[in-house]
């Protein structure tokens, strides 16, 4: 066992599971990892889920026994970034969103006359009236509010439209770009730094723009995971390592620890 503390971040989508399948081999390489001495936690854009909900279903597609304290999300990172002003707010997405804002005490709304922000994440439930709503808000002079802004994300039926692509509608109907929250950007990396204080930390993730970028922006490590939607590793941001899935991480992340590849 290692004497300092190195936590690895492992993203969800494309990474841990595709939908309502987990990757092959998931809860035995989370496993061993922390046999290794790591610390695991878990990182997601997604907000719509609430914490317990994401950390069900890790358990129920991989087996791996997740614990809520394990777990951020991008609603978390939202909640961070309006943690200050904590402004009544009209809630474009999932109950993960509304959890979060409901932990720093900014109350949610239905009426969008009575909304000082918008928040908008994955909304499986998107109608042309929510859609409304929120750039009604917008025009009134509602802030805007992004959990995250992917485009896409993996599922074992395909790909499907994110967040990113509802952001775009209300920023193209409205004019006004969101302020974003969750990875890259900076609220998301100072919610995971709360928890993870001064470890080093190595980044699982499927996603160049999002997962390297992240490790990027905040001066760690990134292993590039091509389970997800990512093929073919970029060269920019480059990531330290590549791996098929996370079945192959073996003793990559000992190595990485190391400064050996």
């Amino acid at each position: 066992m290692r004497t300092g503390r190195v936590t690895v971040l492992f993203d969800l989508d494309g990474v841990v599971y595709l939908g309502r399948e987990g990757v092959a081999g998931a809860a035995q390489a989370l496993t061993e990892v922390e046999q290794r001495g790591f610390r695991v936690l878990f990182c997601t854009n997604n907000s719509s889920r609430t914490v317990a909900a994401t950390a069900r279903k890790i358990r129920s597609t991989t087996g791996y026994p997740a614990r809520i304290q394990q777990v951020f999300t991008s609603a978390m990172a939202a909640a961070h970034l309006l943690a200050e002003e904590r402004p009544p707010s009209l809630v474009l997405g999932g109950p993960g969103i509304v959890e979060a804002l409901e932990g720093i005490g900014a109350p949610t709304v239905d009426d969008w006359r009575e909304a000082e922000a918008v928040v908008i994440g994955f909304a499986p439930q998107l109608s042309y009236e929510l859609l409304r709503d929120a750039c009604q808000a917008v025009w009134a002079g509602a802030s805007l509010i992004a959990t995250n802004t992917d485009p896409s994300f993996p599922t074992d039926e395909g790909v499907w439209p994110a967040a990113g692509a509802i952001v775009a509608a209300v920023e193209y109907a409205t004019g006004q770009q969101a302020r974003a929250a969750g990875k890259p950007q900076e609220p998301m990396i100072q919610v995971i730094r709360e928890r993870v204080a001064n470890d080093n930390v190595i980044m699982v993730g499927d996603r160049p723009g999002t997962d390297l970028q992240m490790a990027v922006n905040a001066g760690w490590r990134s292993v590039l995971a091509l389970s997800g939607v990512t093929k073919t590793p970029p060269d920019s941001p480059s990531p330290d390592a590549v791996v098929d899935s996370i079945a192959d991480l073996g003793t990559l992340l000992d190595e990485l620890e190391s400064g050996k590849p």
